[in-house]
């Protein structure tokens, strides 16, 4: 039997550990440029509104601006005020992303 794990939280840490190691010697990842907000839109409505598959994959650090963008001007997102209104509770904190 291996010894390598095939459920559970011994899993979950052996692909963290794969995913935040330190890149190889050389090779950095590139940051990619802010997108506007018209491009946020129509990515928004091509993708998410008339689910058109993209393709590549999107990373994650670029999708989620593009969600809560879309979900904003949907008002899915709640506004600035009703989030200063959370309760703030120490085991829960989160940083509400900036309106950029």
């Amino acid at each position: 039997m291996s010894d390598t794990p095939r459920w559970g939280e011994e899993v979950w840490k052996q692909e963290r550990q794969a995913w935040t190691a330190t890149a190889p010697e050389g090779r950095t990842a590139a940051r990619p440029a802010p997108l506007s907000d018209d491009v946020k839109d129509a990515l928004y409505k091509a993708h998410v509104k008339e689910r058109q598959a993209f393709r590549q994959p999107l990373p994650l650090n670029q999708a989620i601006p593009i969600l809560i963008h879309g979900w904003k001007k949907d008002g899915l997102w709640p506004s600035d005020d009703a989030m200063a209104m959370l309760p703030k509770d120490e085991s829960t904190q989160w940083a509400a992303p900036s309106s950029n």
